[in-house]
């Protein structure tokens, strides 16, 4: 075989290249909206787990990372607020880590995984940690 006929095979063969990662990158981008599209049910309900309570506020996002795209639809957003030693809070931003989306009902199995409690009672439980942090912060303000 020719130079010309190796180059030629070369330039045939990445242009077969692009195009099966181009069709790689749409089927990559509707399984991952299906995955959010199928999560989306989630957001808003709140849970109780130990001292640990939290609101699902989003769907999993993809991330762009050097290597290329990740995306991992068993971590799910969510706001939490817990309750640490000697009466200290912490509200802080995470994610909660489910096997939702690889069932059929998501709903029913986050509830299998984590105690549901009424969005009335995560909303006492934010009232108060934002109270705790305010008496904290008033304490520093009297010296």
């Amino acid at each position: 075989m020719e130079i010309k006929e190796m180059e030629s095979k070369m330039s045939s063969i990445g242009r077969e290249i692009q195009k099966l990662k181009a069709e790689e990158r749409e089927i990559e981008k509707y399984i991952v909206l299906s995955k959010q599209e199928k999560l989306r049910p989630l957001v808003g309900m709140t849970f109780k787990a130990g001292k640990t309570y939290f609101a699902i506020t989003d769907v999993p996002q993809k991330e762009i990372r050097m290597n290329g795209v990740a995306f991992n639809p068993y971590q799910i957003p969510a706001i939490f607020v817990v309750e640490g030693k000697e009466d200290t809070v912490k509200i802080k931003e995470d994610c909660v880590f489910s096997h939702a989306v690889s069932s059929d009902d998501v709903k029913a199995k986050i509830r299998s995984e984590y105690e549901e409690i009424p969005t009335s009672v995560f909303k006492e439980k934010l009232e108060w940690a934002f109270q705790e942090i305010r008496n904290a912060t008033n304490v520093y303000e009297k010296e």
